[in-house]
C-alpha cells in the first residue's frame, strides 16, 4: 500500500529534512508540501492525503488552527503535530483535537519514522474496525430477517 503525505512546515530546511525522513519509509510518498494555513486548506480541499505532518508554527494561522479546521470538516487523514518540547499546552490541545501523535523538536530520523508508522497503523486498524462493524451490522440485519 502507498501512503500519501502532506507536510505543513514553513521552514524550508526543516521541510527538506522531514521529506528526506519520510521518503526513507517504504510505501510513503510525500505528495504535497506547504508552509501556511491557507495553502494547507487549499491542498486538502483538492486532494486526499493519508497523513499530514503539521508544524505548530506555520504562516497565517497556527498549526493547531489547521488541525481544528480539518477535524471540523471530518478530513480523513491522520494528523501528526510537530512542536518544541516547551509547548506542552499545544500538545494537550492537539491531542484534544484529534492528532494521533506528536513529534518534539529537535528530533531524530528514527523517531519520525516510528511515530509516522504508528499513526498509519492506527488508521489501518480504524478502517478495519469500520469494515468489521459494517459486516456485523449486515449480519445482524440478515439474522433479523
Amino acid at each position: 500500500m502507498v501512503y500519501h503525505v502532506l507536510i505543513v512546515e514553513d521552514d524550508p530546511m526543516v521541510l527538506s529534512i522531514n521529506r528526506r525522513y519520510l521518503e526513507k519509509i517504504p510505501g510513503f510518498i510525500v505528495s504535497g508540501t506547504c508552509g501556511s494555513f491557507d495553502e494547507a486548506i487549499r491542498l486538502t480541499s483538492k486532494h486526499t492525503y493519508d497523513l499530514l505532518l503539521v508544524d505548530v508554527n506555520i504562516q497565517g494561522k497556527s498549526g493547531l488552527d489547521l488541525i481544528r479546521a480539518l477535524r471540523k470538516r471530518d478530513y480523513p487523514a491522520e494528523l501528526i503535530m510537530i512542536t518544541a518540547a516547551g509547548e506542552q499546552e499545544a500538545i494537550r490541545i492537539g491531542l484534544q483535537c484529534g492528532i494521533v501523535d506528536y513529534i518534539l523538536k529537535p528530533f531524530k530520523v528514527e523517531e519520525v519514522i516510528h511515530v509516522v508508522q504508528r499513526g498509519l497503523e492506527k488508521q489501518r486498524l480504524s478502517a478495519e474496525n469500520m469494515r468489521l462493524r459494517e459486516a456485523l451490522s449486515l449480519y445482524k440485519v440478515s439474522e433479523a430477517i
